[in-house]
């Protein structure tokens, strides 16, 4: 059972063995002490196993200790372990921290040793949970009291790890410390506010415009920050503090689907299943690798170590080339398709990438290390942040251009697709205008031309009847009487085709005789009929709309409904028209998969026409109330 941290005094050791292990030039803590990045002042020693004793490191000579050619410490995919060493003066005692930047690493062991007795000796990691460190802090640290001594020696162990091994050490001032943590937790917290206010921005934009590669942009996004969320060891503190095993599984799990979420917005931003095949087919395969290594992250922290190294450097090799792939798409849409957008996301994409990509080859040991936080803090700006610092800031640049082109496009194509809603409503629009023309030149033709050679053919049917026999007489009523039949059917077929009071005495005339006559062929239905609204304003297609709306309604009550009550309403509300249509009919389901016809569709459809919204309060036995509410501005003249 591994204890979170210890404290104790070893015996005393050989002094003659420790005088020979102390280094010639101590970091030395003065009054004017703050801050140290350590490097060259630290030696280290590779061990082939991880079974050396304190006593038998200290016993060793001098040249056992090797000094890092450049400064920083990378030392990869390692299945050794390293003690590091480097020694202090304090003439006058000090109140230090020692701190490791790494949250991923699962364990190591900090010793201070001074003349010939162990001062202290603790131990950290990830193997461990968050709530028993020294400090809540998201880098390692550990407090460091030095009595006034001469010199002392400190020395670090590290034993083999299953992620790469790279991390930077720091000697602060407890003091200094203390002012450069609220530095850079408001830089933090700044980071991912704007990060925060991106994503905030792109679900809203897409509640509107519901595309579907803005989702997928949204997920990149918001894995990429839990990505640098977890790498700077924020994760660990507030996210899953009493989680090892899910924290040293995090940032393979996490990194996967950030690989998954970028290539599949490039997909389909980009159509490369229409444009590049060749390329979609090796993104989709890529992503299937990604994919298949989940739940080997998953078991991570239990894997044997030289299967975590062969998982992590084949999780590289692939994100590589989602990178690479990603990359090419960005090439070919500038070479052959959208090529300013393409130039965009190659600006955007551009230090953010490079993060990556140098982060990935440097891990697989194919680029020399390059720290940007020892570059920050040489030129007087500490930082002591994991990720590399062109990644955070490639995220921060690469949010904000990439979210403005794709939301430019996104903007374009929502412009261009209700163009064409309108401009198909408007060509059907014309088309059912074109119909009622039909309709009314119909009726028209009808009434003034078939009624009149009726009506002709009556008169000369009414003189052969004064002048027929009485039996012809009889023949001939049965004829005038089947005239007369088809004569009234042809008025009522021409005023549904276009009654000609809706052109003459307006909407209200027209709904009152459609009312009569609805009277005429259901006898004993009671009829109601209000309006105060400003008819004689309407256009000619608004009236022509709510005439067929009302129409319709009506004899779906009469006919359909078995209505006896019939109440019918034009009212001015609020700045709109409603009309509404009342029965005490039968009912129906509107719930039903035949719950409303093309009868009621085309009701809905000639609401929308106009701007307006039809409801429908219908139950079967409890009658039926339809409600069509239309902005007056949108359909009065001038």
């Amino acid at each position: 059972m591994k204890h979170w941290k210890r404290r104790w005094a070893l015996p005393a050791l050989l002094a003659g063995s420790l005088a020979g292990s102390v280094m010639a030039n101590p970091i030395v803590v003065d009054s004017s002490f703050s801050s140290r990045m350590l490097g060259h002042e630290v030696q280290f020693l590779e061990t082939a196993a991880d079974t050396l004793t304190l006593e038998q490191v200290l016993e060793m000579p001098g040249p056992a200790f090797k000094q890092r050619p450049k400064p920083g410490f990378f030392f990869g995919l390692q299945d050794k372990g390293f003690w590091l060493r480097f020694s202090l003066r304090a003439p006058q005692g000090a109140n230090l921290i020692f701190e490791m930047a790494n949250p991923y690493i699962e364990e190591f062991h900090f010793f201070v040793v001074s003349g010939n007795e162990t001062l202290q000796a603790d131990t950290l990691g990830a193997d461990f949970p968050f709530p028993e460190r020294f400090y809540a802090h998201r880098n390692w640290q550990i407090p460091i009291v030095l009595p006034p001594v001469d010199s002392a020696l400190c020395l670090v162990h590290i034993p083999p790890v299953r992620s790469p091994l790279r991390f930077d050490l720091y000697l602060w001032n407890h003091t200094a410390r203390l002012d450069q943590q609220f530095t850079e937790s408001a830089i933090l917290t700044a980071f991912f506010l704007a990060l925060l206010i991106y994503l905030v921005l792109i679900f809203l934009v897409n509640l509107v415009a519901r595309f579907r590669s803005l989702w997928y942009y949204f997920a990149y996004v918001a894995l990429g920050a839990l990505l640098l969320f977890s790498s700077l060891g924020l994760g660990y503190r507030y996210l899953w503090p009493e989680m090892p095993f899910f924290h040293q599984a995090s940032e393979l799990l996490i990194s996967n689907l950030y690989l998954l979420g970028g290539l599949q917005f490039v997909r389909v931003y980009f159509a490369t299943t229409r444009f590049f095949p060749l390329l979609n087919r090796m993104m989709i395969i890529t992503m299937g690798i990604s994919a298949a290594f989940i739940p080997f992250a998953v078991g991570l922290p239990f894997a044997p170590l030289r299967f975590s190294h062969l998982l992590h450097l084949l999780h590289y090799l692939v994100f590589m080339a989602g990178f690479i792939l990603a990359l090419g798409v960005f090439i070919m849409s500038l070479v052959k398709r959208q090529r300013i957008q393409a130039g965009w996301f190659l600006f955007g994409f551009g230090l953010h990438g490079l993060g990556i990509a140098l982060t990935i080859l440097q891990y697989i040991g194919w680029f020399p290390f390059v720290s940007s936080t020892r570059w920050l803090y040489n030129i007087g700006f500490p930082l002591t942040f994991f990720p590399q610092m062109a990644m955070m800031a490639g995220m921060l640049i690469e949010v904000p251009v990439l979210f403005y082109v794709a939301f430019h496009r996104f903007r374009s194509l929502y412009e261009d697709a209700q163009k064409q809603a309108a401009s198909r409503e408007h060509n059907l629009n014309n088309l059912v205008m074109s119909i009622e023309n039909e309709r009314k030149r119909l009726g028209q033709d009808l009434h003034d031309s078939l009624g009149v050679q009726l009506a002709a053919i009556r008169m000369k049917l009414s003189m052969m009847h004064d002048k027929a026999s009485n039996e012809q007489r009889r023949e001939l009523e049965q004829v005038m009487q089947g005239l007369e039949q088809a004569h009234r059917e042809m008025r009522i077929i021409s005023h549904d085709l276009m009654p000609p009071s809706l052109e003459r005495q307006g909407l209200s005339a027209a709904v009152q005789q459609l009312l009569q006559r609805m009277q005429s062929v259901q006898p004993g239905l009671k009829t109601h009929f209000f309006n105060n609204a400003p008819l004689e304003q309407l256009t000619p297609r608004a009236r022509i709309h709510l005439y067929r709306i009302l129409s319709e309604l009506i004899t779906n009550s009469v006919k359909h409904g078995g209505a006896r009550e019939l109440t019918v309403q034009l009212t001015r509300y609020d700045g709109s028209i409603q009309a509404t249509v009342e029965d005490d009919g039968r009912g129906f389901d509107t719930d039903a998969p035949r719950g409303k016809g093309i009868g009621l569709s085309n009701v809905e459809y000639r609401a929308k026409a106009l701007g307006g919204r039809f409801s429908l309060d219908a139950r079967p036995g409890r009658g039926t109330f339809a409600s069509i509410e239309v902005p007056l501005k949108k359909i009065v003249e001038g």
